[in-house]
């Protein structure tokens, strides 16, 4: 196979890739995605559903789930996560909540508050 030949096939085979690339789209991993401020905050024992979050306005927190979404004690960086739901609930701001379908509840994995 002559050298041009085997250039043409290493550049078909890169834009094939890339486009394939281009075109997949990225898999969202929530189950729910829920805005509003902080109607209510309940607090159970590290692995009862430890810190539950209450929106405003929310219905179901995650598909198929209750209408609050939580955290446990065990779960990652969940002092910063308690710490920062706490403010936003002091100050009234507003918060995004994606959380996961865990046993039928909704398990916080990120938040974003404004």
């Amino acid at each position: 196979m002559s050298k041009s030949a085997i250039r043409a096939r290493n550049l078909a085979a890169g834009v094939v890739g890339g486009m394939m690339l281009m075109a997949g789209e990225p898999a969202l991993a929530w189950d729910g995605v829920v805005t509003g401020t902080i109607a209510s905050i309940e607090v159970a024992q590290g692995n009862n559903f430890a810190f539950r979050v209450h929106l405003s306005g929310v219905a179901t927190a995650c598909t198929g789930g209750p209408s609050w979404s939580y955290l446990n004690e065990g779960d990652s960086n969940y002092k910063t996560f308690v710490a920062a739901l706490m403010m936003a609930k002091a100050q009234g701001s507003a918060v995004n909540i994606y959380s996961t379908m865990v046993n039928g509840y909704c398990q916080i994995g990120h938040i974003g508050i404004a």
